[in-house]
């Protein structure tokens, strides 16, 4: 016998023999086995003795892994025998298939349950029939609907299912989140949760952004420019929070002007007209504010301009919402800086301009306009 060979069946003995060392300790309820019998393909198990109450064996098959669940109807009830012959013209060579055994007893309502799993046998069976087979550990939903005295929903609380991935982009008066989609079905939990504090001990929860189950990203406006918040995240079910939250600490940067004049300016005003969903609002939609507002009009060569000024009532409105308000006002004052410097270089073009096309025009109506525009000016600069 040449060395290769040698080596090839030692390595086979320890492979059957690592598999029954992990068969016989990793779960009570042992890894169904697949073997292909004329026509028929077989699928047998060790038989369970635990100390479990149960009325028979079930059995879950599919070509995708993610069924195979607790949670989920079993394919096969059987009873307390521990094999069972199925079609084996069914099962395709060179493709992929999984199998599981679970037991199962009646509940007080007569609905069969799951109520203990094996793990996961995933099966293949090659062109020249040679057979491979792998053991997954099966991935069973937070939620399970197999109480044996009720037919309510049962909430086992487990770190297994964390909100995993949280991440955050904080800016000056916003923050974002995004996180990953949870193995869970849509019936296994309601959503996420995003609570924002201003402590560390979370003893004061500003405001909770609640996304919906397909949701994997949110964001919260109405914050204070450099400014220390925490954030922490969860699934729910039933008002109840999974796992242990993952917890995020973030510093808002300093205001930005939205004038477009620099490059954060510009940057910032891009993010902002891609709306992000859901989103809440600190010391906004639930803040009650007054607002009065003051026109005026002023015709000049045909044209109507019109400036409103607005009054922000600070008497019932929090610190928060006040400082966003200052550095929306501050900002409508740059741009509107910017605009007066247009206009008044724009002046000398317009008065040659108008002595060109109109040469009817006389001087005195022309510093008439020019005063008009003027006083349009200082009306925008005293609203503002």
């Amino acid at each position: 016998m040449s060395y290769s060979k040698i080596r090839l069946w030692s390595l086979s003995i320890a492979l059957v023999f690592g598999s029954f060392l992990f068969s016989a300790h990793a779960a009570d309820l042992g890894t169904p086995v697949v073997n292909r019998s004329g026509s028929q393909l077989v699928i047998s198990w060790p038989a369970y003795t635990g100390t479990e109450d149960f009325e028979g064996y079930a059995l879950q098959w599919d070509d995708n892994v993610y069924p195979l669940k607790i949670n989920e109807y079993a394919r096969q009830y059987l009873g307390k025998a521990n094999s069972l012959s199925i079609r084996g013209v069914d099962f395709l060579r060179r493709e992929d298939y999984y199998f599981r055994v679970y037991l199962w007893k009646t509940n007080n309502s007569g609905r069969k349950v799951l109520i203990k799993g094996s793990q996961i046998l995933h099966w293949r069976e090659n062109a020249d029939f040679t057979i491979i087979t792998l053991t997954v550990a099966p991935n069973d939903p937070l939620i399970v609907n197999n109480d044996s005295d009720s037919s309510s929903d049962t909430v086992v609380n487990t770190d297994l299912y964390n909100l995993p991935n949280l991440s955050k982009n904080a800016y000056d008066t916003f923050v974002r989140f995004a996180w990953s989609r949870p193995n869970l079905a849509s019936n296994e939990f309601d959503g996420t949760k995003i609570e924002l504090s201003d402590s560390s001990d979370f003893a004061n929860i500003l405001i909770t952004l609640e996304a919906d189950e397909d949701d994997i990203q949110g964001e919260i406006t109405g914050l204070s420019p450099g400014t220390t918040y925490y954030a922490r995240g969860s699934y729910h079910k039933n008002d109840i929070l999974l796992g242990t939250p993952a917890t995020r600490t973030f510093t808002t940067i300093a205001a930005v002007p939205r004038d477009g004049r620099s490059v954060a300016s510009r940057n910032i005003q891009k993010i902002e007209k891609k709306k992000m969903l859901p989103s809440v609002s600190l010391g906004g939609e639930s803040t009650t504010t007054t607002t009065t507002s003051t026109s005026t009009s002023t015709s000049t060569t045909g044209s109507t301009s019109t400036t409103t000024a607005s009054t922000f009532d600070t008497s019932t409105t929090s610190a928060i919402a006040i400082n966003r308000r200052i550095t929306e006002l501050e900002s409508l004052i740059k741009q509107y800086q910017s605009e007066i410097r247009t206009l008044k270089a724009k002046l000398p073009r317009t008065s040659t301009s108008s002595t060109t096309t109109s040469r009817t025009t006389s001087t005195s109506s022309s510093r008439i306009n020019l005063s008009s525009i003027r006083a349009i000016l200082e009306q925008r600069r005293n609203a503002r």
